[in-house]
């Protein structure tokens, strides 16, 4: 999201949005695939505890929810699938 929002393709998708080309978006589905978390013994391993709070979610969440702000505006809704593979 942060990454994103002045990317020129991001920012045309924001254009076509506001001008109604696109038309209302009633559902948007965003998927995260890391793979950079995958090895245990990265320094990334303590988004994998508890006792740090909201982990991996909180670190990677805010990106496509700023994104979504970005495009979208405020957020009404949200539904997560938190269940492990």
């Amino acid at each position: 999201g942060y990454n994103y929002i002045q990317n020129p393709a991001i920012r045309h998708i924001g254009a076509l949005l506001e001008e109604k080309i696109i038309g209302d978006v009633n559902l948007l589905r965003i998927e995260m695939d890391e793979d950079f978390m995958a090895d245990p013994e990265a320094p990334f391993f303590w988004k994998h505890e508890a006792a740090s709070g909201y982990g991996a979610l909180d670190d990677f969440a805010v990106h496509p929810l700023s994104l979504i702000k970005a495009l979208f505006g405020r957020v009404s809704r949200v539904m997560c699938d938190m269940a492990k593979p």
